[in-house]
């Protein structure tokens, strides 16, 4: 059945057709919409995200679910409309009512953040965004610093396991980024690589004008090939110079990141905000010296670090990342990590390819998420997916059955062929012993 994305019926139910020669599992939809409806990572920050690559791109229109959650996903033509149509511009009211028949679809934080929005909306509704962040601002803060310095405490404790001279870069770390949780002063240091990472996320989550981008790219490049002893001052003024031409609103935090990157040149101190990702890099870095035979806790103190509240996992991190970003993005993420998004079993960061047997369609977030680690690396962390990907190879085996594959272009054999691929990524390295696609390629009587 083809819907309509914007005007369609979410609340109709969605009955899957009977399967032939394909063991049947339980749908794990969602709870609440079970209707269906990088490109390996799709964006979903406010860019206008790119097509996906045909065939698979249609199939999300035949409530495709989520590979490693089960959940029935958003094509992107939903999330396009939205943008194009200016709807994210609206006041909060209006855009409250354009996205309250989606909230099934969104991610279990999105939803908790749409309803508390909407909670407060009908509260004030001559309310924007900006003043509704201002005014839970401070409790918010106050309890994701509270979540933090728990981690940092475990941090600690863990390092403590170090030989001593290997605690002394590391505890230099963790003392720094305490007093940015707590936005004391510090005082600036100023990495590349981060620096950089943080420049092209900016160009990614916004739609600049054609000029502005290619201008800002080229910074990019040229302080990329910087050599090592060069000052990259210069391209740090132009980098600024070229964002001071965007509006205000439009620049984010990344005027602020430039700024103090420049006072890090002349020994300065400022005040940072506080990046998980940038934490984990830097953690990471002074991690690599430790010796071999202090392996296993390089990982255990990595997996401490992880457990940081983000904004995919926990509410407080979401309202104080997105009360600095201009309100679309908000609207843009409630949705966004819920489109429809390639995802290769094999990364192609490790050479995998692009042939349909190697890839599914997952959530943007769960995509971003994985990035690019080992299939066996992702399902040892998520061992719950197991039953979502088995899940998955059913829905595309019914499809296949009653010939919906073949509208789509899809030769037969699509979902035999996943299973392969799963079973030689995961075979004889899985925690569990051999990964369960093997049984499930035993249940598909019609193929050898």
């Amino acid at each position: 059945m083809r819907i309509n994305p914007i005007q369609s019926n979410i609340n109709q139910a969605y009955a899957p057709r009977p399967m032939q020669g394909v063991q049947r599992i339980p749908y794990a939809t969602n709870s609440h919409a079970t209707n269906p409806f990088a490109a390996d990572t799709v964006s979903f920050t406010g860019k206008r995200l790119k097509p996906l690559l045909s065939p698979l791109k249609e199939l999300v229109h035949e409530g495709i679910p989520c590979f490693y959650t089960g959940r029935i996903m958003l094509p992107e033509s939903v999330i396009n409309s939205f943008i194009n149509s200016g709807a994210f511009s609206k006041p909060p009211q209006q855009v409250i009512k354009t996205l309250e028949p989606l909230t099934g679809y969104m991610q279990p934080v999105e939803r908790e953040v749409f309803e508390l929005i909407k909670k407060e909306v009908i509260k004030a509704p001559e309310k924007d965004l900006q003043d509704i962040y201002a005014q839970l601002y401070e409790g918010y803060k106050r309890r994701l610093i509270f979540k933090q310095n728990d981690v940092f405490r475990a941090l600690k404790l863990k390092c403590g396991e170090l030989p001593f001279g290997q605690q002394l870069g590391i505890s230099y770390l963790l003392k720094i980024h305490a007093n940015i949780l707590e936005d004391k002063p510090v005082l600036l240091t100023f990495k590349k690589q981060d620096f950089i990472y943080k420049l092209q996320k900016f160009r990614e989550e916004n739609s600049l004008p054609q000029h502005i981008d290619k201008k800002i790219k080229a910074h990019c490049n040229a302080l990329k090939n910087l050599h090592r002893s060069a000052s990259p001052v210069g391209q740090l003024d132009r980098i600024l110079n070229t964002l001071r031409r965007i509006p205000e609103d439009k620049r984010g935090e990344m005027e602020q990141v430039v700024i103090n990157a420049l006072k890090a040149y002349d020994k300065k101190e400022g005040v940072e905000t506080f990046s998980r990702q940038a934490f984990l890099y830097r953690l990471n870095e002074e991690l690599e010296g430790i010796s071999y035979s202090h392996g296993s806790l390089r990982q255990e103190i990595l997996n401490i670090a992880e457990t940081l509240p983000s904004s995919r996992d926990d509410i407080d991190a979401f309202v104080i990342k997105y009360s600095k970003k201009p309100a679309d993005k908000t609207w843009t993420r409630l949705l966004g990590g819920s489109v429809a998004s390639h995802e290769h079993l094999n990364p192609s960061s490790n050479d995998g390819s692009d042939e349909l047997s190697n890839l599914v369609l997952a959530c943007a977030i769960h995509n971003s998420e994985r990035s690019n680690i080992t299939l066996n690396t992702y399902l040892s962390k998520n061992p719950e997916a197991k039953e979502h990907i088995i899940n998955y190879l059913n829905r595309m085996q019914e499809l296949e059955n009653n010939g919906t594959l073949k509208k789509y272009g899809i030769s037969d054999g699509y979902a035999w062929n996943i299973a392969q691929t799963l079973e030689k990524e995961t075979k004889g390295r899985y925690p569990d012993g051999i990964f369960l696609a093997e049984d499930w390629l035993m249940s598909v009587s019609h193929y050898p």
